[in-house]
C-alpha cells in the first residue's frame, strides 16, 4: 500500500513538472523593404532583438517560435498565436514579444467598434502605412485581434499558468530614418478619412482583466501611447531598449511566475538617459 501511494505521488509530480512547459513566440522585424507594400516604414532593427533574445529562452527551456523579416506575416503570426491557443499545456509559462513598428488604428476600421476612437496595432512585415484601395488595414495585428488569442491562451493556460506579452513598438512618434535616432512607430494613424491626434492618454491599450479560468497575463510595453519608442546603441548594435533591458536582467534571473523581474527592467530603463522622454509601460 505504502508502495502504491509512492508511485502515485512520483506520477503526480511527474505530471506536474510535464506540464509547466515554456514556450516563447518572438518576433521582430528589421527588413520592412522586404515588402513592396510595406516599402513606407523605415527599417529597424526588431530581429536583432530576437537573435538576441532567443539564446537566453533557449537556455532556460523554452520551446521558442522565431518569426523575423518575411517571415512574420500577419498571416503567419496569426497562425502562430492560434497554435498556442490550441496547444500549450495547462499551467505552462508563455511568452509573447514583438519588436516592429506601432501605428494607431481607426477603430472605425477595426472588428469591435466603438470601444475607443483609435485602436493600437501591431504592424507586420506585409502591412502598408497608409490606407488605400489596395490596402484597408487587413495586415495590421490590431488590439482587439491581439486581445481574442490572448483571452483564448489564458483560457487554456488556467489559473495556474501565466502569459508575458512584451510590445516594444510604439503608437506615436516620428519614424525618423536616421539611423542614430530609430524609432518604432509614426504620427500618421491608419485611417480611410481622419486625421490623427494623440491628445490624450488612455488608461489600457490590451486586455489584462482577471477572469475566473484565465491565466494571470502581464503587457509590457516600451513607452506610453504618445511617446516615442527609440532604439538604443549597445555593444555596437542597436535594440529595442525594452528587448535590451529584457535580456539584461534574463541572463541573470530565470523568467517564471513571480512578475518581480518585470519591475526590474522597468527600473533599468528608467535610469538610462537615453530613455529620459519614454517611460516603460505595465498593464497586469
Amino acid at each position: 500500500m505504502f508502495r502504491l501511494k509512492s508511485i502515485i505521488i512520483l506520477l503526480s509530480i511527474a505530471a506536474t513538472a510535464f506540464a509547466q512547459k515554456k514556450y516563447a513566440l518572438l518576433v521582430g522585424i528589421s527588413n520592412y523593404r522586404i515588402m513592396p507594400i510595406a516599402h513606407e516604414w523605415n527599417n529597424i532593427h526588431g530581429k536583432d532583438d530576437v537573435e538576441m533574445l532567443m539564446p537566453v529562452f533557449k537556455e532556460q527551456g523554452f520551446n521558442v517560435t522565431p518569426l523575423t523579416d518575411g517571415n512574420a506575416t500577419h498571416a503567419n503570426i496569426i497562425k502562430a498565436l492560434d497554435k498556442l491557443s490550441r496547444t500549450v499545456a495547462k499551467g505552462s509559462i508563455v511568452y509573447i514579444h514583438f519588436s516592429t513598428h506601432g501605428q494607431s488604428f481607426d477603430d472605425a476600421l477595426s472588428q469591435r467598434i466603438g470601444d475607443e476612437e483609435w485602436d493600437e496595432s501591431i504592424v507586420p512585415v506585409d502591412a502598408a502605412l497608409s490606407y488605400s484601395e489596395r490596402y484597408k488595414g487587413q495586415n495590421h495585428l490590431v488590439d482587439d485581434e491581439l486581445n481574442n488569442y490572448t483571452t483564448a491562451i489564458r483560457r487554456r493556460l488556467g489559473e495556474s499558468g501565466m502569459l508575458y506579452v512584451t510590445v516594444d513598438a510604439c503608437h506615436a512618434g516620428g519614424a525618423s530614418r536616421d539611423a542614430s535616432d530609430v524609432t518604432r512607430g509614426t504620427m500618421r494613424g491608419f485611417s480611410k478619412d481622419k486625421k490623427y491626434k494623440p491628445e490624450r492618454e488612455r488608461p489600457v491599450h490590451y486586455d489584462a482583466k482577471r477572469q475566473k479560468g484565465l491565466a494571470p497575463v502581464v503587457f509590457l510595453e516600451a513607452c506610453q501611447g504618445r511617446e516615442l519608442n527609440t532604439e538604443i546603441r549597445r555593444n555596437g548594435k542597436y535594440h529595442g531598449p525594452l528587448s535590451y533591458y529584457i535580456h539584461q536582467v534574463m541572463t541573470k534571473h530565470s523568467l517564471g511566475k513571480n512578475t518581480a523581474w518585470v519591475l526590474q527592467v522597468k527600473k533599468l530603463m528608467a535610469v538610462d538617459p537615453a530613455l529620459s522622454n519614454q517611460t516603460m509601460r505595465i498593464e497586469n
